[in-house]
């Protein structure tokens, strides 16, 4: 079983870093520059507006430019609320810098296709709004202006475009934005990329754990698979960055549908190491009271996603969309092919 784990393993690496390079290259230049650009602007406005929408809003993009692992995040969003940040920005900044962050939102499309991508995101979006509303209940409703102190990594300058691109002394923001995410999720990218591929491993020998039922169709699996996936995902945890490698797999056994596995990521926030600190923040009631929120939170987003993508008549099923277009941009591509199944996985 090792030899087969790490051939799933590296079929992993050869998907994302050889078939893909023509989309992931460009995105996370894409990704470091938009975060170069806005980051700091979309944390001075969330400190600003911070007693009214426009701050939650700010929040939100301030998560997602973030580019922050688990105890980055953990750590500024501790020091927003010392500051007396309402708790509905906070939480915003946490679900945003958990399961919105730009460079997620490109490897897990990358990882199983856009309609995970924009599922995830309008997910993030919905479940952000939800803890909003139950922020209220945590007691901590102060505003004013807040200052929080940083670790100097925020207290950047703000260059416009032609200063970021043209700049030599704003040049290496972007290589360093680059870094960002993959320094601080380093970990939990390799644990995961090792925990999915021994999940398709024992899958594959025909010992994964999950029924098959809940891959089904239907309101039943839906509703289980929301709401046990939630579960599973405390368990698994290895977020934000490795989740991704882990939701994938589970998708790949079929026994899990598309609102469980836009749960299962949702519910990244909450694992054994982030409830501790939760609880530290919070105080044990207020903690335990934040953990279910985020547990309903996370299921009934993934739920809501589903619904709204049927709705709109986008059916999400194993064979990803727009898969003829990548196909074709695959097979016109060099080197592509070198990441393919069988011989190519080889090098051939």
């Amino acid at each position: 079983m090792l030899a087969e784990t790490i051939g799933w393993g590296w079929a992993y690496v050869q998907h994302v870093v050889v078939m893909f390079y023509w989309a992931w290259a460009p995105g996370i230049l894409a990704v470091a520059a938009l975060s170069a650009r806005y980051r700091p602007d979309l944390r001075e406005i969330t400190l600003k507006r911070q007693s009214d929408a426009a701050g939650v809003l700010a929040a939100i993009g301030w998560g997602m430019t973030s580019g922050a692992g688990r105890r980055a995040s953990l750590a500024a969003a501790a020091r927003l609320r010392a500051q007396g940040v309402p708790d509905r920005v906070v939480l915003a900044y946490l679900v945003a810098s958990h399961q919105l962050g730009l460079f997620v939102l490109l490897l897990f499309t990358l990882l199983i296709g856009l309609e995970f991508g924009l599922g995830l995101f309008f997910g993030g979006l919905a479940m952000a709004g939800l803890l909003c509303l139950f922020a209220p209940v945590l007691g901590s409703g102060r505003s004013g202006p807040a200052r929080p102190e940083t670790d100097g990594e925020e207290e950047m300058a703000r260059p416009g475009w032609r200063g970021l691109l043209c700049s030599r002394r704003s040049g290496d923001a972007i290589p360093r934005e680059v870094g960002r995410p993959l320094r601080q999720m380093a970990g939990s990218l390799l644990g995961g990329l090792i925990l999915g591929a021994l999940i398709l491993t024992v899958d594959n020998n025909g010992y994964w754990f999950l029924p098959k039922w809940l891959g089904g169709e239907g309101v039943g699996p839906a509703l289980a698979g929301a709401f046990l996936a939630s579960l599973l995902s405390v368990a698994l945890f290895l977020a934000p960055g490795g989740n991704l490698f882990v939701a994938s797999s589970i998708w790949k056994t079929w026994t899990l549908t598309n609102p469980g596995v836009l749960a299962f990521v949702l519910m990244s926030l909450v694992n054994p190491l982030t409830v501790r600190v939760l609880l530290r923040q919070y105080g044990r009631r207020q903690g335990w009271l934040l953990v279910l929120a985020t547990y309903l939170a996370a299921a009934l987003s993934g739920l809501a996603v589903a619904s709204l993508f049927t709705v709109v008549g986008l059916e999400v099923t194993h064979v990803p969309w727009l898969r003829d277009l990548v196909d074709r941009i695959i097979l016109a591509l060099p080197f592509t092919m070198l990441g393919a199944p069988g011989g190519g996985m080889e090098g051939m």
